[in-house]
């Protein structure tokens, strides 16, 4: 899964309305929660108002799922919509944009929140360098 979107990109040939890797590992998701409660395609598709025909693209990954779509499929699974999405791969600390912190802290919409946790960052940052920087 890691960089299947990237080197899609990077191909210049990703087209958003295609059915790609990602929609595939969700169809054999669906797939495997259905057999999982023992349910056939007829019964699953008969609960979300479709066809068992859709319901075999979507787990064969030929096409694509809206969000609502899926949000139906998990409340019938019983499953939470993330267990149907391969792992996020967490960005190493130099992939970070060194930005997104203080916009963040930002959105808080308490204003004594915000300042203490802007304070407590100051400290932290402090007691590792032993020089506190101006921050946030």
């Amino acid at each position: 899964m890691e960089g299947i979107l990237q080197a899609q990109s990077r191909k210049g040939n990703y087209d958003a309305r295609k059915a790609d890797e990602t929609d595939k590992y969700i169809g054999r998701r669906i797939r495997r929660f259905r057999k999982l409660l023992g349910l056939s395609q007829t019964v699953l598709a008969e609960s979300v108002g479709l066809s068992y025909q859709q319901i075999q693209k979507y787990e064969t990954g030929a096409n694509r799922l809206s969000g609502g779509r899926l949000y139906l499929i998990a409340t019938v699974l019983g499953r939470n919509i993330t267990d149907f999405f391969p792992p996020v791969i967490e960005k190493s600390s130099d992939q970070i944009n060194p930005l997104e912190g203080p916009y963040d802290v930002e959105r808080i919409n308490n204003p004594h929140v915000r300042v203490c946790i802007k304070d407590m960052v100051k400290t932290i940052i402090s007691l590792q360098t032993d020089t506190p920087r101006e921050i946030l």
